[in-house]
């Protein structure tokens, strides 16, 4: 499963697990992108983080087509498709923060397609990091460890 290398992971046959804030994109670094392949992803990814005294979780979950033709692509390497989620932390002169995506299979071109049906679910969940560790382990992985 390519994810940065950079990163701080720890990878699971159920989960792959990244901190963002190890891979901040700036604006003289705009390449560190953690990215699963739609044929290793189920779907559905979260990010945990604290806010204050609480936690907040959010949680995306998306339809994947692992035979799916996915074209958003590395910058500097064109050809090496197929990625269907991506997440990184960003700290340029937009501002800082942290992006958390899925794409959906390419239409047109030689995919055969001309349209596409997108549908997704966005979760968003704060308090007290126990429960929302509860949370997370119920939507993502058991072995959450937040």
């Amino acid at each position: 499963m390519p994810i940065n290398p950079h990163a701080k992971r720890r990878a699971r046959p159920s989960s792959a697990r990244a901190k963002l804030r190890d891979t901040l994109q700036t604006e003289q670094d705009p390449a560190p992108k953690n990215r699963v392949r739609a044929l290793a992803t189920t779907g559905r990814i979260g990010y945990v983080y604290p806010t204050g005294d609480r936690h907040a979780l959010i949680v995306r979950n998306f339809s994947v087509n692992p035979s799916g033709e996915y074209a958003d692509v590395p910058w500097t390497e064109p050809e090496d498709k197929g990625y269907s989620t991506q997440a990184c932390s960003v700290n340029s002169r937009w501002g800082m923060f942290s992006e958390l995506e899925y794409h959906v299979p390419a239409i047109g071109g030689g995919t055969g397609l001309s349209q596409i049906e997108d549908r997704s679910q966005l979760w968003a969940f704060r308090g007290q990091r126990r429960d929302i560790v509860k949370i997370a382990r119920a939507l993502l992985a058991a072995d959450i460890q937040a």
